[in-house]
């Protein structure tokens, strides 16, 4: 799943539901696999998606990558129940429906 936020002029967005579950809506483009990226259409809907216990959050910036545990990260950037998560573009890894990676691109 993937989407642009609407601070970045997409659609979509991110809130923290609570420590475990994250709520993307918008236009999201959904497939299954990074092969149908291209193929993929925007779907408007909204998600509630719990997050797996060894979920990655990575940062992705040009040459300078950074790969955080998602409690790490989120403890380092302070969101709590409630908060809308900021991003420009992200994509979201969901295996047996739990968040496994996320990705956020500047």
């Amino acid at each position: 799943m993937s989407g642009v936020s609407r601070a970045a002029e997409g659609s979509t967005k991110l809130k923290l539901k609570n420590k475990n579950t994250i709520i993307f809506s918008g236009n999201i483009c959904k497939y299954s696999s990074r092969n149908a990226t291209d193929d993929a259409e925007e779907i408007e809907g909204s998600y509630s998606l719990k997050v797996a216990g060894r979920c990655k959050v990575v940062l992705v910036e040009a040459d300078n990558n950074q790969t955080w545990s998602y409690s790490k990260w989120l403890k380092e950037h302070g969101y709590k129940k409630g908060d809308e998560i900021s991003y420009i573009s992200t994509e979201i890894k969901v295996k047996n429906n739990k968040i496994i990676r996320i990705y956020f691109s500047a």
